[in-house]
């Protein structure tokens, strides 16, 4: 195993972002920034075991259900990934990030980068009896997380496997995915989509919510967060497209937050922030700087041209 950070995708991908080989906003160069000024500090560590474990998950082992196979896992969610697995303290070895705002334009992998998540915490989570709920601005968004959930394990022959085995079960309705369980020895997971009535939002170990940039209020972050009391290393991931709504929870309050981190406005050593967005609002009709908002038009066959036909 390699041992140095510098070997990893996000090291790279900061170092060229920093250099300007990398096209990327103002807020993705000061998470860069933030990441090379972590690895310096004493009271960190770059776990390299937890850095390589998400990158191989996602590069060999998950596979993207349209193209039935794995796909290396590309360079700007490599960057986000394995900070927010692989910087942990040294005092203690608890993970330093225990909450995320990652905003992207649509069609840069969300709903799969969130249902990879479920996947991993589920799999190689550090809690052995860990709940993981999924979130939208809706049940039915909410759902469709789940479902890709289950579409990863079904295609994935590794995951599969252990469906076959009965470690992972499947609960569907009406044909979709609903709820997970994984089993085996002493781990339980179990995965779900947040109910339509909050309640008191159970006890989760992880909360990742996806496209939460049309909520109208802030109760299913509260919630989730409010469950998490007995839990040695929550974590609230929100994946999101920034949507519309600029009075909305999504864009004041977590966008927000994670602009003030980055400025310095506040501290929050806790909350990783990756805004993919474009500095100014000229730098629509250009479709290089779209790249600043779509990280992964480098890596895809179609969104260049897509978003060509957009503009």
């Amino acid at each position: 195993m390699a041992k140095n950070p510098k070997s990893t995708k996000a090291y790279k991908y900061a170092n060229q972002v920093l250099s300007g080989k990398v096209l990327a906003g103002k807020h993705i160069i000061s998470q860069a920034e933030r990441f090379m000024n972590d690895l310096e500090r004493g009271d960190l560590i770059f776990d390299m075991k937890e850095a390589e474990m998400v990158d191989e998950f996602f590069s060999k082992m998950l596979y993207v259900p349209e193209f039935r196979r794995a796909v290396d896992l590309p360079a700007p969610h490599a960057f986000w990934l394995q900070q927010l697995y692989a910087f942990k303290y040294k005092d203690g070895g608890l993970r330093k990030y225990r909450s995320m705002y990652n905003q992207v334009a649509r069609k840069n992998f969300k709903t799969f980068m969130c249902a990879g998540l479920c996947n991993v915490e589920m799999l190689l989570g550090h809690d052995p009896n860990s709940m993981i709920m999924q979130g939208a601005n809706s049940r039915d968004q909410a759902l469709i997380c789940t479902d890709m959930t289950g579409k990863l394990i079904k295609v994935s022959p590794m995951m599969r496997g252990l469906m076959d085995s009965e470690k992972i079960k499947l609960f569907t309705y009406k044909k979709k995915v609903i709820e997970i369980v994984y089993e085996d020895g002493d781990r339980t997971c179990r995965v779900e989509a947040i109910p339509k009535d909050l309640g008191d939002g159970g006890n989760p170990s992880v909360g990742i919510i996806d496209e939460y940039h049309e909520a109208k209020g802030s109760e299913l972050l509260e919630t989730l967060e409010s469950g998490q009391g007995q839990r040695l290393e929550p974590m609230i991931l929100v994946i999101t497209s920034p949507g519309h709504n600029k009075l909305g929870p999504c864009y004041s309050t977590l966008r927000k937050k994670s602009v003030d981190v980055l400025n310095g406005t506040i501290e929050d050593d806790s909350h990783l922030p990756i805004v993919f967005e474009l500095d100014h609002e000229e730098e629509w009709d250009n479709i290089e700087m779209l790249e600043k908002s779509n990280p992964m038009m480098p890596y895809s066959r179609t969104l260049r041209p897509f978003l060509e036909s957009r503009i």
